[in-house]
């Protein structure tokens, strides 16, 4: 389950028994436009409309929106980083003569992040759950962000489709937004309620160098003849 800045690539794989075993490529799902970037979007719209509140404007400008998305970021990385953080605070300096009076502040509390974040893009759903067609506000900026940003309901659909009936028994998890312990719990929680069987969680180890490993090992298999990985 790789969900990094700006997609989710799901895959399924079958790995044999024994000390050098033989890994097989069941199914990759779509390429979907959802990710990080899109939660931090999430959160910059709920902070400009707290900032806006009461000032007769519905939207900011683009120059100070950007503010807003940064501060959004950084954050989500603090209030995820562990559990107990204070609010952040956020600012934005608008144009004008006066840097004090044009300054609006808002913030970013734990509450928020969960919220807005974990339910909406990590929900519970049940094992039976596709993903939702109808428009959704991410279709911004001229990118064909996915309609749908629950990835659990992806997730649902996608072993339906590739799974052949059979339980999953392990996670591998990758992408700089599986960082936060939240997201991981959530997945995990969700997949065990699609079954009984146990389900582990495999080593987390730099996510964010995953796909360079991955380049390097891709090379080495072909060049010296090391483990690959196969394809049904």
């Amino acid at each position: 389950c790789d969900v990094g800045g700006g997609t989710t690539d799901l895959s399924l794989f079958h790995v044999g028994a024994g000390a050098k075993p033989k890994v097989e490529r069941v199914a990759t799902g779509p390429h979907l436009l959802v990710g990080g970037d899109n939660m931090d979007l999430l959160l910059a719209h709920h902070v400009e409309v707290q900032m806006l509140q009461g000032k007769g404007e519905s939207a900011f400008a683009p120059f100070e929106f950007v503010q807003v998305l940064l501060g959004a970021r950084s954050a989500k990385e603090k209030l995820l980083g562990s559990a107990g953080q204070p609010p952040v605070p956020i600012a934005v300096a608008r144009a004008g003569s006066s840097i004090v009076g044009s300054t609006l502040r808002g913030e970013l509390t734990e509450r928020d992040v969960h919220e807005l974040l974990v339910d909406a893009f990590f929900p519970k759903v049940t094992q039976d759950a596709s993903p939702e067609r109808k428009k959704r506000g991410f279709s911004q900026f001229g990118l064909p962000y996915e309609r749908d940003v629950a990835i659990t309901r992806h997730l649902a659909h996608f072993l339906r489709t590739f799974g052949e009936g059979l339980p999953v028994d392990a996670v591998l998890f990758n992408g700089g937004v599986f960082h936060a312990e939240a997201f991981r719990t959530r997945v995990l929680e969700v997949l065990q309620s699609f079954q009984t069987a146990p389900l582990a969680a495999l080593p987390l180890v730099d996510p964010d160098l995953a796909v360079a490993k991955g380049a390097v090992a891709s090379l080495l298999a072909r060049a010296a003849g090391s483990p690959r990985i196969e394809s049904r």
